[in-house]
């Protein structure tokens, strides 16, 4: 325990920056535990030793030089990472065929990692910041000094050549940790079970423990185990920095020491704290990379389970530990897709052997032993099994949870099991009541039942409004992205986070790719009940809220922007006007028919163009705030003098390429 308790602090301590409250708070707890369980002498070393963990977090080296000189760390397709004076730096390489230990002189220039993101996507620079990389580094000119002779990207490729197409993606995300949008692995997202795919190192484990068995006939078990563990040595290395082949192989080490030299002086628990002190050691970027975070603590949680229920059966204490992962996840899968899947236990159970027997054969077939067309029959076995499944399947949604309600949410998990450990049922009924109960509270969507929301959603450059007047919900433009699918990544995972589950109405307002372009995937992909191309099907009721448009009179309008649907809708006395791309020809026509267009905030037509947004118009209007949906763009949007003109004006102006989605509120 006093090791476990180590681990803690120090994973804690380099959580510090930009965790402080938590971490202060985790570390007075245990410190708390520490004097209570053990000593006041305990509890100072254990301080020591946070406040220590914390002040190495803060150390940074940083220079700006004409020159960088240093190794390559790791490297992804367009993409690797560079050390240079211990500081790793981000350098995009399309199609990159450097390799992890090559030397390289790099003449560039290093800027603060900028990457755009729209609502929901994937932050990568956020990715990048939690591997230690804080700057970026454009390429002038490079010179390779010394080439590591281990050249495995090329023969990594020739090796998934040898499996068909979807198979190939399966098999690259078991052995290698690299995931695309295979097929299979898509069907694998649908059950929250892409972590299965990421290779948590179950089939490594397995493998490990069988080959012991096999060579356990001809050697002593000692022997054995090590021989087993030296023939994974190739793959080790071809894979490295794979987080959870490291882990594995730490593992077996220090459990070998632990059974050979040392009589199984260390449990579990300790083995593993030893495990993490050294991953961390090495690297304390780990602490907040979440390969690392799950992975210790589903390990951890797992022993304090299997302690709490040892006096159960094997076959029914499997399945409950399975039931109790899933449960302690919960708060990562509201994080990483806003939406639970109750069908996750039965995928685990089902598709954890033979994930395993898939990840070995694979294995196999890299040790050049034939056995593809095996691997190939096993993924389409599992392909169709997912479709079939796929077809009952259905998830809950919610919102990702602050630090703070993940924090109450594990200890009444853990306080469940450590007070089920100790027979005391009627408090192990509280705390499980208890969790249940948040848990029921959170996912169930009582605030939409009373609330309304306008959200501006960042799409990028595009337009994507999201109108909800209590559990009735119209979308007004969708966006469009050459690049990435919006109705995935960015819009389905968004209404997800606000337990939406489907859509009254999708109005598009006019036929322009930044409006309409992510519409045909979102209707395939969600439920959307009517659909709204015109203005003459205004006004709309959506809940308590009508949404108005304007009939415009004048033959000279004959644009795709101008033809915009404008539209205008009140919401608790706050009234907005949404001008879609019109342009100053339309302000003026609407100005001219007198119509009542006084708002408090207004869409800014066409992204804030200079073709948009006329002085004369916005005397009209009179918005207290105005709102540009925009996103990295090559023309220019928002122009200056827009922007100069809504500060002339002293109109607010909220953008959400700077600040996001943008959302208005009301109880």
């Amino acid at each position: 325990m006093k090791i476990f308790l180590v681990f803690l602090v120090v994973f804690f301590g380099f959580l510090f920056k930009g965790n402080y409250l938590l971490s202060g708070l985790s570390i007075a707890l245990i410190i708390g535990f520490a004097v209570y369980k053990f000593s006041k002498k305990y509890a100072l070393f254990l301080a020591l030793v946070s406040i220590l963990s914390g002040a190495i977090s803060f150390i940074e080296i940083a220079k700006n030089k004409p020159v960088y000189d240093g190794f390559v760390s790791e490297v992804s397709t367009n993409y690797f990472i560079f050390i240079s004076d211990f500081e790793p730096l981000y350098v995009y390489e399309k199609e990159t065929k450097r390799e992890i230990g090559d030397f390289l002189s790099i003449k560039g220039k290093k800027e603060i990692l900028n990457f755009q993101t729209v609502e929901s996507q994937f932050d990568f620079g956020q990715y990048l910041k939690t591997k230690g990389v804080k700057s970026t580094l454009t390429i002038e000119r490079v010179e390779s000094k010394f080439l590591s002779p281990l050249r495995l990207n090329e023969k990594r490729q020739k090796f998934l050549n040898l499996f068909s197409s979807s198979t190939k993606d399966f098999v690259s995300s078991i052995l290698f940790s690299r995931v695309s949008d295979g097929e299979t692995i898509d069907l694998f997202q649908n059950f929250n079970l892409v972590r299965l795919c990421l290779a948590s190192g179950i089939y490594l484990s397995l493998y490990l423990h069988l080959s012991t068995k096999l060579l356990s006939y001809k050697l002593k078990e000692k022997y054995a185990s090590i021989l087993a563990f030296s023939l994974l040595l190739p793959y080790f290395i071809f894979v490295f920095p794979k987080f959870s082949v490291i882990k594995v192989g730490i593992l077996f080490l220090f459990k070998y020491v632990n059974k050979q030299f040392l009589k199984n002086k260390f449990n579990y628990l300790e083995i593993v704290s030893f495990a993490g002190l050294l991953i961390l050691f090495v690297n304390f970027h780990y602490a907040k990379q979440d390969n690392f975070i799950l992975s210790f603590s589903i390990s951890i949680f797992a022993y304090f389970f299997n302690n709490s229920f040892s006096f159960l059966p094997k076959a029914k204490k499997r399945f409950l530990l399975l039931l109790a992962i899933f449960t302690f996840l919960i708060p990562f899968s509201f994080s990483y897709t806003h939406a639970i899947y109750p069908f996750e236990i039965i995928g685990q159970l089902l598709f954890t052997p033979l994930i395993t027997l898939f990840g070995i054969l694979s294995l196999l077939c890299f040790y050049h032993i034939p056995l593809y067309s095996v691997v190939e029959k096993i993924s389409f076995f599992i392909k169709n099994v997912l479709s079939f499944l796929g077809k009952f399947s259905f998830s809950i949604y919610g919102p990702q949870m602050n630090v703070w309600l993940i924090l109450i949410f594990e200890v009444l998990l853990f306080l469940t099991l450590y007070f089920t450990s100790l027979k005391i049922s009627y408090i192990r009924n509280f705390f499980l009541v208890s969790s249940l109960l948040f848990l029921s509270l959170y996912t169930i969507p009582l605030g939409n039942s009373f609330s309304s929301e306008v959200s501006f959603i960042n799409v990028g450059q595009g337009d994507a409004i999201l109108i909800r007047s209590k559990n009735k919900t119209a979308l007004i433009d969708t966006g469009g992205n050459k690049f990435i699918d919006l109705a995935e990544e960015c819009l389905i995972p968004y209404f997800k986070s606000k337990r939406i589950y489907h859509l009254d109405y999708a109005i598009i307002t006019h036929d322009d790719f930044d409006h309409n372009g992510a519409f045909v995937s979102l209707s395939q992909n969600f439920k959307i009940k009517n659909y709204i191309d015109s203005s003459s099907l205004f006004p709309l009721q959506i809940g308590e809220i009508t949404l108005d448009s304007f009939t415009l009179n004048n033959p000279d309008l004959d644009t795709d922007n101008d033809r915009s649907i404008i539209i205008k809708f009140t919401v608790h006395e706050t009234r907005f006007l949404l001008m879609g791309d019109a342009s100053t020809a339309v302000e003026k026509t609407l100005i001219s028919q007198e119509e009542d267009i006084e708002s408090d905030v207004l869409k800014i037509g066409h992204h804030g163009s200079k073709t948009s947004t006329s002085e004369e118009f916005l005397t009209a209007v009179n918005p207290k705030e105005a709102v540009i949906s925009v996103g990295k763009n090559y023309y220019g949007h928002p122009h200056p003098d827009v922007i100069s003109l809504l500060n002339r004006n002293n109109i607010k102006i909220r953008r959400t390429d700077l600040e996001g989605t943008i959302t208005y509120r009301w109880m």
